[in-house]
């Protein structure tokens, strides 16, 4: 007679959510009991005796190969083992595969050893959320092929995934108390951790398809993700990653999205790539950030605060945007390149680097003030190229923009400002291309078109900023070559009285350029070519404005003729017949200056009055050319 196999007596309360793919509130095992029990190999009590002559590999493996039928892919009640309890587990190098897809259900079971299920093939899904693991557990190599879901489980000591081969992972609420580690883990599909707790989190070198979500995650040691490939998007909102990121040479498709998340320690995403729309919002970075030399799609950046150096020197990105952001030290975008920037922060610190930056389409920089009227601060745009758009004043307080030796194109320069708005702007050898002075002529009147008079309070700042030691340059070849440049876009637009008036400051600044190399030639002739050049740059601009004055033409004029006269009548009054006024001496004076001859003097007259005569005359015709000269190049300017 057959002895009837018993069922196992267990039950497990299955009313939550975790279970709502059930039908009913009490799960009953399916399984044989084992010979000396109610209950089958794995829900024997933890002190039961028979469990150290159970085989559980074996075991396991004969359930899951045996639960294989047609009916069992649509119902797997032979492969449900919830409320398991295991010793330990040992599957290396073993291939897991029944002849159906039915999940392998271990949810809410208890793993008291080690789980070591490396280089092990498993065709199914795993499910084993609720979960606790007392020991490590290795998928170390593995091949998965069913998504795994260990969401709300618990893990005493680490997961280690590494170099395995996953379809999904669902780590959400999870809990690890040692490490988390997917090293050169590929994910066909996602790889979730919402809500999860890990002590120390590993990605170096992941590459999954899908996204990966880290919101609400909190790990204690720095979160690692090097040389990962995303090809979804990493999101990690309302995190907390209390020892930092380190994410260098990061790739991600699309985009990364952190919101309300603290990050207490350095962030390192230098060499990244970041396509698609990133997002930072209302975030944290409690100590330095550094996105250096990456490539960025779109970054936008709004209400979030570095409380360290924010370091974002050599990255390209197509667009970037720094709105309500808090900058508490230095901010630093050195040979950054923008198509178009928008930097308005609500708090900076007083020297912001945008050294040599390029931005080919359109810039907008409009920091506010951090600590009313009186507040100054520095923007370094030395050496970069900004296409177009607007660098404005904030309504408190002022910026310095410091564009010396940039390529500015049509940008304008807005806001109030304590004194000239222009004063603010430190334009030494900028070069104009598109830039349009006539909107501040009012202000260039008001300083006699002087472009390098800067505000006396950018002198206070510069010498408490380290990064720029060296006041701006006020070398007469320097004030020449910024003279030059703004007369050359002046002229190009066809602002004649601009390029008028920028000419007259670069010849006087030329003339001190020659002058100073009496005191600095190296030899006698370099200073005497010096002296020379000097006096005559110093002559023409004093009798003609260097061109640009036909009232100075009339005005030396007149003083030569006056002085002409004065000699005449000096030393050759007695060559002039009968009573003679000074009158008569200015006409005659005049005459011999406008007509190049003679003026009406006695038929023997002394030599020495005709040479003066002839002398004048000379004169009065290159002062003749040159008024027709000046009166022609004002009524072109």
């Amino acid at each position: 007679m057959t002895e009837e196999v018993k069922r196992c007596t267990y039950t497990h309360e299955v009313s939550t959510e975790r279970f709502d793919d059930l039908s009913t509130d009490i799960w009953r095992c399916p399984h044989d009991a084992h010979p000396k029990t109610n209950y089958c190999p794995f829900h024997l009590p933890a002190d039961h005796g028979a469990r150290s002559e159970i085989d559980y590999e074996t075991t396991f493996m004969t359930v899951v190969s045996a639960a294989g039928t047609d009916e069992y892919s649509e119902k797997p009640e032979r492969t449900r083992i919830i409320g398991a309890r295991f010793p330990s587990l040992s599957l290396r190098f073993t291939v897991v595969d029944g002849d159906h897809r039915a999940p392998i259900d271990l949810r809410e079971s208890v793993f008291e050893g080690r789980i070591d299920a490396s280089n092990t093939t498993i065709d199914h899904a795993l499910w084993l959320s609720g979960s606790e693991f007392h020991s490590t557990v290795s998928f170390a190599e593995a091949t998965i092929y069913g998504a795994v879901n260990v969401k709300d489980t618990r893990f005493a000591a680490s997961l280690l995934f590494d170099e395995a081969e996953l379809y999904a992972l669902d780590l959400s609420d999870a809990v690890i108390e040692g490490s988390a580690r997917f090293r050169e883990a590929n994910v066909d599909q996602t790889l979730t951790c919402r809500g999860a707790t890990i002590d120390r989190f590993d990605l170096e070198r992941v590459d999954a398809d899908g996204d990966v979500n880290l919101t609400e995650l909190e790990t204690s040691a720095r979160l690692r993700l090097d040389n990962a490939d995303i090809g979804g998007q990493v999101a990690a909102n309302r995190a907390i990653l209390s020892n930092g990121l380190w994410a260098v040479d990061l790739t991600v498709s699309k985009g990364v999205a952190i919101g309300d998340t603290h990050i207490g320690g350095p962030v390192h995403l230098d060499d990244a790539t970041l396509e698609g729309q990133s997002r930072v919002n209302a975030a944290t970075f409690g100590d330095r950030t550094f996105l250096r030399d990456a490539t960025v799609e779109t970054l936008l950046v709004s209400s979030t605060t570095f409380q360290e150096t924010a370091g974002f020197d050599g990255t390209t990105f197509d667009r970037a945007e720094f709105r309500g952001t808090s900058f508490h030290e230095t901010a630093e975008f050195e040979a950054t390149t923008f198509e178009t920037l928008v930097f308005v922060p609500n708090r900076t610190p007083r020297y912001v680097t945008f050294r040599s930056v390029t931005i080919g389409d359109e810039v907008r920089i409009a920091p506010e003030s951090n600590h009313g009227n009186t507040d100054v601060r520095w923007l370094d745009l030395r050496e970069s190229k900004l296409h177009e758009g607007a660098l404005t004043q904030p309504k408190k307080g002022s910026v310095v923009y410091d564009l010396a030796g940039a390529e500015v194109g049509d940008v304008s320069f807005e806001g109030t400002s304590r004194g000239s708005l222009l004063s603010w702007y430190n334009l030494r050898r900028t070069t104009f291309d598109g830039f349009d002075f006539g909107d501040y002529r009012r202000e260039l009147d008001e300083a006699d078109w002087r472009l390098h008079d800067l505000n006396p309070s950018m002198e206070q700042v510069r010498r408490s900023i380290t990064a720029v030691s060296d006041s701006p340059v006020d070398r007469p070849e320097v004030l020449e070559t910024t003279y030059l440049k703004a007369r050359t876009e002046a002229a190009n637009r066809g602002d004649n009285e601009a390029a008028s008036r920028f000419f007259r400051h670069e010849m006087r600044w030329r003339r001190k350029r020659h002058l100073s190399q009496v005191r600095s030639g190296h030899s006698v002739k370099r200073r005497l070519q010096g002296l020379a050049r000097g006096v005559y740059n110093w002559l023409l601009g004093a009798m003609t404005g260097h061109g640009e004055l036909s009232r100075r033409v009339v005005y030396s004029s007149t003083f030569i003729i006056v002085v002409f006269a004065v000699v005449y009548r000096a030393t050759y009054a007695a060559a002039f017949e009968g009573e003679v006024g000074i009158t008569d001496y200015l006409i005659f004076s005049a005459q011999t200056f406008i007509t190049f001859l003679l003026g009406t003097a006695p038929a023997s007259s002394p030599l020495g009055l005709r040479i003066l005569t002839v002398v004048e005359g000379f004169v009065g015709a290159f002062f003749v050319a040159l008024f027709v000269f000046t009166l022609t190049r004002s009524v072109n300017r």
